[in-house]
C-alpha cells in the first residue's frame, strides 16, 4: 500500500461513523435476521437471486430489477459514505474488503435501512511525512498516490464486481447502479461534509471531491468511464415529485427546488407503495 501506515480511529471518529453512517465492527457475528447476508454472497448468482427475491417482500417490490436498484442504493451508501468520509475528513483508510462485510438488516419505522458490519476493523492512514531523495517534501504527491489506492479499493475492488453481479442477476443496467452510488457520493461532500466543516477546514475535502467527480481515471472504478464524472452536473431548479397518474406535461403545482436531475431512472415510480416519480427522475424532466 503506497505511503500508508497502520492506524486506528479516535473514539469520537468511530462513534460518528457508527451513529451517522450505519457501520459497526465487533468481530464475526452469526447471521440472525432474514435479510442479513455476507456481502460475498452477492457475487454468487444463485445466492444473489435468492436474496433479491427475499428482499422483494419487504416493500412489495414489483420486479427483481426494482429490488436490485433499492439494494444498490442501500449498499452503495454503506460502502462509500464511511469509507470516503474517513478518507477525506480523517485522512484515514477504512478497509471494506468484500469478505469482511456483512449486511445487517435494520428498520427505521417501516423503512429498511440496513447497517454494514465489518468482521475485521482495519484502518490505515496516509503517511505523507516522508522526504524525497532531494530532501524536499513530497507529501502532496504521496497523499495523491494513497488516495488513488483508497478509491480503487472502494470502487474497482468492491463496488464494481458487486454491480456486475447485480446487473447480470436482475437484468438491470450497470449505469443505474452506478448512478445510485454517485448520488450518495455527491450528497456526502455537498451536504454532509460542507455543513459540518467550516470553509477553512474543507480544502482537502473539496479537493478530494473535485478529483472524484472530475479527474480520477476510470480504472480506479473498474469501468471504462469514471461513473462519478459521468453523472455529475450542477443542480438546477426543478419541480418536485408528482404522482405517476399525473400527466408529465401538466403544469406543476408543487413547490420547486434545486435538484440534480438523474440521467437514468432508478425505477422508484415502480415501487408499489410510492406511486410517484422521485424529484430527480429524468422521466419528468425530459432528459435522456
Amino acid at each position: 500500500m503506497p505511503y500508508a501506515k497502520g492506524s486506528s480511529f479516535e473514539p469520537a471518529e468511530w462513534s460518528y461513523l457508527t451513529e451517522k453512517l450505519r457501520i459497526d465492527s465487533s468481530g464475526e457475528q452469526a447471521l440472525s435476521g432474514r435479510y442479513d447476508l455476507p456481502a460475498s454472497e452477492l457475487l454468487d448468482a444463485t445466492q444473489c437471486a435468492m436474496y433479491l427475491d427475499r428482499l422483494a417482500g419487504l416493500h412489495d417490490f414489483s420486479s427483481r430489477k426494482v429490488t436490485a436498484s433499492v439494494l444498490a442504493k442501500r449498499y452503495g451508501f454503506l460502502i462509500v459514505s464511511p469509507a470516503l468520509y474517513a478518507m477525506s475528513v480523517y485522512n484515514k483508510m477504512l478497509k471494506v474488503e468484500i469478505a469482511d462485510c456483512v449486511i445487517q438488516s435494520a428498520f427505521v419505522k417501516d423503512t429498511w435501512l440496513p447497517r454494514l458490519h465489518l468482521n475485521r476493523l482495519l484502518v490505515t492512514e496516509c503517511d505523507s511525512g516522508k522526504k524525497d531523495e532531494d530532501g524536499g517534501d513530497s507529501g502532496q504527491e504521496q497523499r495523491h498516490a494513497w488516495r488513488d489506492h483508497v478509491i480503487r479499493h472502494v470502487f474497482a475492488e468492491h463496488l464494481a464486481p458487486m454491480w456486475r453481479s447485480l446487473s447480470a442477476v436482475a437484468s438491470i443496467p450497470r449505469t443505474i447502479l452506478w448512478e445510485n452510488t454517485a448520488i450518495y457520493v455527491y450528497a456526502l461532500y455537498e451536504n454532509r461534509i460542507r455543513q459540518e466543516l467550516k470553509s477553512g477546514d474543507r480544502l482537502r475535502t473539496e479537493e478530494d471531491f473535485k478529483y472524484l467527480t472530475c479527474e480520477a481515471p476510470a480504472h480506479l472504478f473498474g469501468e471504462r468511464q469514471n461513473p462519478l464524472a459521468r453523472y455529475f452536473g450542477s443542480p438546477r431548479t426543478e419541480r418536485a415529485a408528482i404522482p405517476v397518474t399525473t400527466l408529465v406535461t401538466a403544469a406543476p403545482t408543487a413547490a420547486v427546488k434545486a435538484v440534480r436531475v438523474r440521467k437514468t431512472c432508478c425505477y422508484f415510480y415502480q415501487m408499489k407503495e410510492t406511486g410517484s416519480y422521485c424529484p430527480t427522475c429524468p422521466k419528468i424532466h425530459c432528459t435522456s
